[in-house]
């Protein structure tokens, strides 16, 4: 280690000891470094498409490129796999929250560079290299830029509906529903059904009730039990009325 190399060169040497070709990485990603000052290395987890996570070196930064005569900076993310260089590098454009990934044949949904110079790697991984593979993105990217602006959305372009004006009408729809009633017991009786039925018996050895009203359901009850007559009660009757005449008439005469 020499006492010249620089606290990120440190740190690179001291992260890739990982990798079977730990001095091919540092190389390969120091030049890098040294070419493209606006990308940063750091230690992250790659998950692959079978489930698998492992820690790999990340190279992560802004690609700059040049499309129709203007700049413009690319968010992208390299890995580097631990079978480095016989394996491709992992790249993929990482947009941000107000750019979307531009799918074609060289880029996948995902964000997932997939230029001819990445197919191609493990053909001829001899030649290959981390800077090689930057240039190969850069080139094709200021051709074709991977990501595109985020529209506004549409509903915030759509004129807003005007508004309903306030009623002074209470909102009905906003209370709460009332209380569902007590349901009453079965065997609870309705106030017409109270005045409709008749008093019950006095018990027995109690006072006699009270006498009707006049006018009341019990007085014609027993003005109907009157006319109500027997053909010997009647008889009778008419024999003590016949008595009572005679002997009215004799006490007459006599006097």
């Amino acid at each position: 280690m020499s006492k010249s190399e620089s606290l990120t060169q440190r740190w690179l040497r001291q992260n890739v000891q990982t990798y079977p070709n730990s001095d091919l990485v540092y190389a390969h990603t120091d030049a890098l470094l040294a070419r493209h000052p606006t990308i940063r290395p750091k230690t992250d987890v790659y998950t692959y498409d079978d489930g698998r996570t492992q820690l790999l070196l990340c190279l992560h930064g802004l690609l700059p490129i040049s499309f129709r005569g203007a700049s413009y900076n690319i968010p992208i993310a390299v890995w580097v796999p631990r079978e480095y260089p016989r394996n491709p590098p992992i790249a993929y454009v990482v947009p941000t929250s107000d750019m979307l990934v531009r799918a074609g044949p060289d880029m996948d949904i995902s964000g997932r560079c997939l230029i001819p110079y990445v197919r191609n790697w493990e053909r001829k991984c001899e030649g290959c290299s981390l800077v090689a593979l930057f240039d190969a993105m850069q080139d094709a990217f200021s051709r074709q830029p991977p990501v595109y602006a985020k529209p506004k959305d549409v509903t915030a372009q759509q004129p807003q509906q005007p508004s309903r004006p306030p009623s002074s009408a209470p909102d009905y729809a906003a209370r709460p529903p009332p209380p569902l009633p007590v349901e009453q017991r079965v065997s609870a009786a309705s106030p017409a059904q109270s005045a409709a039925s008749p008093a019950p018996p006095p018990p027995p050895g109690g006072p006699p009730p009270l006498p009707a009203k006049p006018g009341s359901s019990a007085s014609h009850a027993n003005a109907a039990s009157l006319r109500t007559v027997s053909p010997a009660q009647l008889s009778t009757v008419r024999t003590r009325f016949v008595v009572i005449i005679y002997v009215s008439r004799r006490a007459v005469l006599i006097a």
